[in-house]
C-alpha cells in the first residue's frame, strides 16, 4: 500500500510539473516545439500569466485553436485521398 502511495504522489507531483513547463513532457515539447512558435501559443500563456498551473493547458488550446480554424493540419491526422468526406470509398 505504501509503494502506491508513493507512485500516486510522484505521478501527481509529474503532472503538476508538466502543467507549469510543457517541456518537462519531452515528446510534446520536441514534436511541437515548431508549431508552438509558428502560432505563437507561448503568446497564449502570457494571456493566463495569473494561472501558472495552466500553461500546458494554453498551449494546447492553441494548438487546437489553430487545427480547428484551419490552419494547422499534423500529417498524422491527414485523410489519405482515396477516402472522401462523406465515407463513400
Amino acid at each position: 500500500m505504501l509503494v502506491l502511495m508513493q507512485c500516486r504522489e510522484m505521478l501527481t507531483m509529474r503532472q503538476q510539473l508538466e502543467q507549469r513547463d510543457y517541456k518537462v513532457n519531452f515528446k510534446l515539447a520536441r514534436s511541437c516545439e515548431a508549431d508552438i512558435n509558428k502560432y505563437h501559443c507561448l503568446e497564449h500563456v502570457s494571456s493566463v500569466a495569473g494561472f501558472k498551473s495552466a500553461m500546458l493547458s494554453a498551449i494546447l488550446l492553441c494548438l487546437e485553436s489553430a487545427m480547428k480554424d484551419g490552419m494547422y493540419l499534423p500529417s498524422t491526422m491527414a485523410v489519405p485521398p482515396s477516402h472522401s468526406s462523406d465515407g463513400k470509398r
